[in-house]
């Protein structure tokens, strides 16, 4: 029974993560909600591609590069965070 708390436990905090619903050893605290880290910097990336597209840009033209290119360096980040995380090398 050493360490089986410490192995039922993930990389990143998520929004369901709730201290009161695991209150015994043994039980697992996994939450299953979006991770809480790599989306407010998904979020931060996104939103950093879109405005240095936006100031590189001319103004008489639609911004839907710099929208598609914020979007898919968020979604990209976010991604290689949850590969990330199911590969936890801390995690025997």
């Amino acid at each position: 029974m050493t360490g089986e708390a410490c192995q039922d436990t993930q990389l990143f905090q998520r929004t369901t993560f709730s201290r009161d619903s695991a209150p015994v050893f043994g039980a697992s605290a996994k939450g299953r909600g979006p991770m809480l880290a790599p989306l407010g910097y998904s979020l931060v990336l996104a939103g950093s591609t879109w405005s240095i597209g936006g100031l590189l840009r001319e103004e008489s033209e639609p911004p839907w590069l710099e929208l598609g290119a914020g979007a898919l360096v968020g979604v990209l980040a976010y991604s290689l965070s949850a590969i990330l995380e199911s590969r936890d090398p801390l995690k025997p």
